[in-house]
């Protein structure tokens, strides 16, 4: 497994988290396993979000996907390109499955 994690702001959480249920029932036609969305606590404009998928070739796929992405930021409210981050579990607290 991999995680596809991206950090930005965005203008408008409540438009924000309703753009990306939207996708419920699609991500897994993408790849993704698992999706988490955190939002800061000292930020409400500042969400992190992670995405699991299988394989890395899936993960960068999905970026590849770059028309599609930069449309859906848009309608998102995302105020930045996000930072992409796309890692592998390594270490875990013995309490966690990762």
């Amino acid at each position: 497994m991999v995680r596809l994690v991206m950090i930005h702001s965005v203008s408008d959480y409540d438009q924000f988290i309703d753009r990306f249920r939207e996708g419920d029932g699609r991500r897994e036609l993408r790849g993704i396993v698992r999706h988490w969305v955190h939002r800061s606590v000292d930020n409400p404009s500042e969400v992190m979000v992670t995405l699991e998928l299988e394989t890395r070739a899936e993960a960068e796929a999905l970026l590849a996907a770059g028309e599609q992405i930069q449309a859906w930021i848009e309608r998102a409210g995302v105020d930045i390109y996000p930072a992409i981050f796309i890692g592998e579990v390594v270490a875990a607290s013995p309490n966690t499955t990762p």
